[in-house]
């Protein structure tokens, strides 16, 4: 039997359904009791909260971090963390994208595709055609806050093209909200994810930044996008590649200028066939595998216990 705590992770989180509880569940053949940190073998701590900070600091030894953010994990001086960086901090990190938590891998009903899904959606070639682009509007946006340089490259991309707005910093949210508190305005949660979604297949082009830029930080923006049949606008380091085809979506740090962009953007906008051809382009080059973190997981597990 395996005691696990779970603190300070995002709303609508649930511990008994989500990918690390069902790793476990596969290691550990379900023998999974859910506890307080001091009663617990393992403590998983996360970062939407405060009560991180007295759980890290007083069982430290028996801690994982996981971050969601941008955020590096040996700030925290935790024994192991599952986070974006591809940097495995003397074997004590092991890579989690972000983008791995909307899959729903052991087919518990958690995520926006199912394993099984991804092949047809996200690998194999999609069958938009230049007809299906003319029909569509040009651009969605959807987020709920101002960080980084994303309202400056907003302001730039609505010079060239018509940008629908939805987000609580737009006053125009989309899809109805399961909790109201604070936190919830900033954390989307997977119904609105799935509105999301449904929303952005009548675009073209979603523009879809990341927030801050890092080696191996790609949360779940171009995913959702080519879900939906849209045509990312993206921005990530070029390591991103290493995640996503290059050739599926629109990387603004390619360019050396927005004004390079723009002159890019004009000339295409129009061209349906070139459209289509990108909006079809597959996301991935493979299946993702889990065997990496569930070997991770059980290692770590493994030291902590002894």
């Amino acid at each position: 039997m395996l005691k696990i705590s779970f603190t300070d992770f995002w709303i609508d989180f649930n511990e008994k359904n989500n990918l690390i509880t069902n790793i476990l569940n596969e290691l550990f053949n379900s023998e999974i009791l859910f506890t307080k940190p001091n009663k617990a073998d393992v403590c998983f701590v996360s970062i939407c909260g405060k009560k991180h900070k007295k759980v890290i600091e007083k069982y430290n030894e028996k801690c994982i971090l996981f971050l969601g953010e941008n955020i590096r994990p040996n700030k925290y001086k935790v024994p192991f963390s599952l986070t974006s960086d591809f940097n495995s901090y003397g074997g004590t990190n092991m890579r989690l994208p972000l983008w791995y938590f909307e899959i729903d891998w052991f087919r518990t009903n958690i995520g926006i595709i199912k394993v099984d899904e991804i092949e047809k959606k996200l690998i194999n070639y999609g069958q938009l055609t230049a007809d299906d682009i003319a029909n569509r509007k040009d651009c969605i946006t959807i987020f709920n806050n101002p960080e980084g340089s994303r309202m400056d490259m907003l302001k730039e991309l609505e010079k060239i093209m018509y940008v629908e707005k939805y987000g609580t910093l737009f006053h125009n949210p989309l899809g109805p909200k399961t909790n109201k508190s604070f936190i919830n305005k900033f954390f989307p949660v997977y119904s609105d994810y799935q509105s999301k979604i449904e929303k952005m297949t009548n675009f073209k082009f979603n523009f879809c930044p990341e927030n801050s830029l890092f080696p191996g930080y790609y949360t779940e923006k171009c995913f959702h996008a080519k879900i939906a049949g849209c045509i990312p606008i993206y921005f990530a380091d070029y390591h991103v590649h290493n995640d996503f085809r290059k050739e599926s979506f629109i990387n603004m740090y390619d360019y050396l200028e927005f004004q390079d962009l723009s002159k890019y953007l004009s000339e295409v906008k129009k061209d349906y066939s070139h459209l289509a051809k990108l909006a079809n382009e597959p996301l991935l080059k493979s299946i993702p595998k889990l065997n990496s973190i569930k070997d991770f997981l059980l290692k770590s597990i493994t030291s902590i216990r002894k």
